[in-house]
């Protein structure tokens, strides 16, 4: 395995996409493939899916009001839920 193309971000070490965007950590951020996976899942167990868990990790800093201005994880779940809301079982 290439050492400058891989991600310690998971329990095992993987290759880098490319074509991903990467959260600080290395996890790779990728709302088409979550639909992809949730299409594959229903198409063969042919069962409602529920997704329960997806966020995106941030070292997070409060302004001067004392609030954490993230759009940056507004931005990653809406990204996802667009990406589900057009689920071939959802059409």
């Amino acid at each position: 395995m290439n050492e400058l193309n891989s991600s310690a971000a998971n329990v095992l070490k993987s290759l880098t996409n490319p074509h991903l965007t990467h959260s600080e950590w290395g996890w790779g951020i990728d709302p088409l493939g979550l639909r992809i996976t949730m299409n594959m899942m229903y198409d063969l167990y042919q069962k409602q899916l529920f997704l329960v868990e997806n966020g995106l990790g941030a070292r997070d800093t409060f302004n001067d009001a004392g609030e954490i201005e993230d759009d940056y994880r507004i931005s990653y779940l809406r990204e996802h839920i667009r990406a589900m809301r057009s689920l071939t079982v959802c059409q």
